[in-house]
Parts: C-alpha cells; structure tokens; sequence
C-alpha cells in the first residue's frame, strides 16, 4: 500500500511532499482497513522507535529542511581503528504535515559526513551538481541537488525499518540553506573527528 500526502508552500517558500510504503505497519495488519480508515491514514503517517531524539530535548547536531540528526557519541568509544573507531550513534527524524518518522542506532559512520561536507562545500561554490549523504547502513540517505537559480531539490530516505518500510520526504530549498549545513557537519567533525584511515588500496 503506497501513501502520499503533500504540504502546500511554508511562509519560507517551500513545498513539501511525502512518499511512504508502509505495508507493515504493525497497528495496519491486524485487519483490512474500511474506505474511511484508507483516507484518514493517508494524512498520518507515524513511526516510532526507542530511542527517537535525546533526552535532554537538545536541538539537532545537523538540520536539512525537514531532516534533522542528533549525533549521540561514538558506538565504541574506546576503539581506535577506522571502522569501529567512526561509527555513530545517532537519532534522526524527518517531519512534514501529518507525517514524523524516526531511526536511531549506529547508523552513520563519520567518514560520511566528512564526504558530505565537502559535496556541500562544492555544491554551494558551484551552485552545480548534488550532495549527498551515502550511509553504509541504508536507514537514511539525503541528497542535495542543484534544480538551477539557487534552487536545491532536497530528498530523505529514512526508515527504521528497511526490510519492511520505506518513508521519503521531497522538499525544494534553496542555496542560502548550505552554509549552515556546512558548519553543522564540521561542528560535529571537530567534535569527533575522523579516527585513523583505512590502508591504501583498501
């Protein structure tokens, strides 16, 4: 079952959509939804897991429209290695009207950012070509891309459950928007910096 619903233009010029496929949403499947139910359920979507955003109710280390991630601390602290040593423990939500969904875990692993801070850095030079958040894990995946006039077309993927669910939410920036991303991403990077790097040729 595919869900859709759409947000019209914000007071800052933006508009909003949302594509979910939530088949197996677990309030969904104990019965077969009447014709009421199928339309109320197209203007709320809402998935939640353990975890969603800190305690202390802080504001979001990193925010990107309607995409906002909270960068918890190291998953293994201790280690110092280039793959154990980067991944974080994160909280992440994307939000529009009638829609919230969120993921938490070891879910991005800090040489990501790093490489999305430099896309960012070029895209706002250059004002050509895409940015893009690539995790390993495939919980969350965002992407910038120049739409030409310093007009971005930013998407989310976000899912806490991939094998099950898939949530994306298309919002139109604009280029003013980069370079608090840029100092956000490298708030965090100095925070917690990159640990070793994997041999050469590996």
């Amino acid at each position: 079952m595919t869900q859709q619903a759409r947000q019209e233009p914000s007071t800052r010029g933006s508009q909003l959509s949302v594509k979910d496929d939530a088949a197996a949403y677990p309030t969904y499947c104990t019965q077969e939804p009447t014709s009421a139910e199928r339309r109320s359920r197209l203007s709320v979507i809402d998935v939640r897991r353990t975890m969603p955003v800190p305690a202390d109710d802080r504001g979001p280390d990193l925010a990107v429209g309607c995409f906002r991630l909270w960068v918890l601390g190291r998953q293994f602290d201790q280690a110092e290695d280039y793959w154990d040593g980067n991944w974080l423990d994160v909280a992440a939500e994307a939000s529009a009207a009638g829609a919230s969904v969120r993921t938490s875990g070891p879910l991005v692993h800090l040489p990501e950012l790093e490489r999305f801070e430099l896309e960012c850095r070029r895209l706002h030079e250059t004002l050509e070509g895409q940015a893009e958040l690539r995790c390993m894990e495939p919980n969350i995946r965002l992407r910038l891309q120049s739409k030409g006039l310093g007009h971005l077309r930013c998407e989310v993927c976000i899912t806490p459950d991939h094998m099950t669910q898939r949530h994306e939410f298309i919002e139109e920036l604009d280029q003013t928007h980069l370079p608090a991303i840029i100092h956000a991403i490298q708030d965090v990077l100095r925070r917690l910096p990159v640990r070793s790097r994997p041999s050469e040729g590996v």
